[in-house]
């Protein structure tokens, strides 16, 4: 028969995990019903992609700073027995959410937005591709080029601008399954406006450069670094040679001009060098006639203010990185070392 002691120790242990659970379920349900976020971007993308496991989506929700604990999700989906019925999409998170309302969400599926990532010095030849994946026909964007009211926003940046190259801003953007070609294109010139239009039209004139003039230099800059650190002395480079009526013999421009003409194999020959473009730098004094990319804000900044330096020539170090000079002797001694294969 029990003793009364050892009632009394059953009686307190009971009362210990009565409090334990009880408090175990406090503190899940203040969970579920707080909401949580510590991702910076404005929009977050999630892809959950088919296939993928209940416990690999909340690990990379967690991941992503969407959710505080994964096994309080995954705690949701068994006990409302839904554990097969998450659906794979392309979710966009834009505030805190509760595990609940991530728990909806995934239930629901999210598939409504059209997620279009342009990458910084993407080209408006290389445009049409991008939107083809995203089931935009070429020959829409095409269309879409030609529409009155799309010309009348890329005039209203400068009138004397025709050509959407440079003014179609690199972004990831979150736009309606249902917007067409010509929206999206309204939507690219319009981020292109609101970040830097009012910027670029008071620098520009104190630099005694046009709009076209400062996102044309941005596109060169764009496409000759990636390493921020250098943005701002290539710049000054530029800027120099500009000044003293060098040419600007920018590779990136040799490129953009193969191109235009259907004539580029992937590599730049010394005879392409010579070639008459507009758009080569290597014959063609000053800035060529407009961008040869849609540069990032960082091209786009540095272009607006330019390294105070002499140096007036780089070459490329081959690991991602340049050599800068100020005299054409020290650049070819540079030249030789860096570039002598």
């Amino acid at each position: 028969m029990m003793t009364r002691r050892k009632k009394r120790i059953l009686a307190i242990i009971f009362f210990i995990l009565v409090l334990v659970i009880t408090a175990a379920g406090i503190f899940a349900w203040s969970v579920l019903n707080s909401p949580y976020r510590t991702y910076s971007e404005e929009k977050l993308l999630v892809a959950i992609l088919p296939g993928m496991s209940l416990d690999a989506a909340s690990r990379l929700l967690t991941d992503h700073g969407v959710i505080r604990h994964p096994f309080l999700l995954k705690g949701l989906f068994y006990y409302n027995r839904t554990q097969g019925q998450m659906k794979a999409g392309e979710y966009v998170f834009e505030r805190a959410m509760t595990p609940f309302e991530v728990y909806d969400k995934l239930l629901r599926g999210e598939q409504q937005y059209l997620v279009l990532t342009v990458p910084e010095g993407t080209s408006t030849l290389d445009l049409p591709v991008l939107l083809e994946q995203k089931g935009i026909k070429q020959t829409e964007f095409q269309a879409a080029m030609k529409s009155p009211l799309v010309i009348a926003q890329l005039e209203s940046i400068d009138p004397s601008i025709h050509d959407y190259e440079g003014f179609l801003f690199p972004e990831t953007y979150f736009l309606s399954k249902t917007d067409d070609a010509e929206k999206i294109l309204l939507v690219m010139i319009g981020e292109f406006k609101k970040r830097f239009h009012p910027q670029i039209n008071s620098r520009a004139a104190e630099l005694g450069m046009s709009v076209l003039d400062v996102v044309t230099l941005a596109s060169l800059i764009e496409k000759e670094t990636a390493q921020g650190q250098e943005r701002r002395l290539i710049s000054g480079v530029f800027h120099n040679r500009l000044k003293q009526s060098m040419l600007l013999q920018c590779d990136p421009t040799v490129i953009y001009a193969l191109r235009l003409s259907g004539e580029y194999k992937g590599t730049i020959i010394r005879a392409d060098l010579q070639k008459q473009s507009p758009y080569n730098t290597y014959v063609t004094p000053g800035l060529p006639p407009g961008p040869i990319c849609n540069p990032g804000e960082a091209a786009i900044r540095a272009a607006m203010n330019p390294e105070s330096t002499d140096k007036l020539y780089f070459v490329s170090k081959n690991d991602g990185t340049h050599h800068f000079s100020a005299t054409l002797q020290e650049h070819n001694r540079a030249v030789q070392q860096y570039q002598r294969n």
